[in-house]
């Protein structure tokens, strides 16, 4: 999670395929939320041929990154999820 956070703060494009468990989906749910689900393979095959895709083809690479730059706000200006979690930790607590 970690490293495709920070990929993603840098500009760079990252590419990933779901697996089962939640580790595995992270990365997905983060190109998913900035609007890149195309950049989420559904196999191993998709996963390589994407990763050869980006290193190779530098336009489509720079389409990516300008992509990613205009949606990182998705990821880095939302509030909603810390004020569920607000409400979250303020609710737990007063049941003590």
């Amino acid at each position: 999670f970690n490293t495709a956070m920070l990929a993603v703060a840098c500009g760079l494009p990252i590419v990933t395929r779901e697996g089962r468990f939640l580790r595995g989906r992270l990365a997905s749910g983060i190109l998913k939320r900035m609007g890149l689900p195309e950049l989420v393979g559904q196999s191993e095959e998709d996963y390589v041929a994407l990763a050869v895709k980006l290193a190779r083809d530098t336009e489509y690479r720079a389409h990516i990154r300008e992509r990613m730059a205009a949606s990182r706000h998705a990821l880095f200006a939302d509030i909603a999820p810390i004020r569920a979690l607000e409400a979250f930790l303020v609710k737990a607590t007063r049941r003590t």
